[in-house]
């Protein structure tokens, strides 16, 4: 398999996400994927940053740093009001 994947090139990559992943990160990390993740399926879900956003804020917030969280993540303080609730 890895004497295959010396000579795997991005035009060979099947259209469906693993060209992008290629052209983004490099082939060789690709070709890495291929090696050792075989077969498992990865979803990255376009709503990622909203997960991260409140997690974020219920492990840093202290009680009265509203602005400074809003600051740190580009978002509003309405919206660090509406995670604490």
């Amino acid at each position: 398999m890895k004497a295959l994947l010396t000579k795997l090139e991005i035009e060979d990559l099947p259209d469906n996400g693993l060209r992008e992943l290629a052209k983004t990160l490099g082939v060789n990390v690709v070709k890495e994927l291929f090696v050792k993740c075989p077969g498992i399926t990865v979803y990255i879900p376009k709503t990622w940053h909203r997960l991260y956003i409140k997690k974020y804020i219920k492990r840093h917030f202290t009680g009265n740093n509203y602005e400074e969280l809003a600051r740190d993540l580009g978002v509003t303080k309405r919206t660090i009001f509406r995670h604490i609730r």
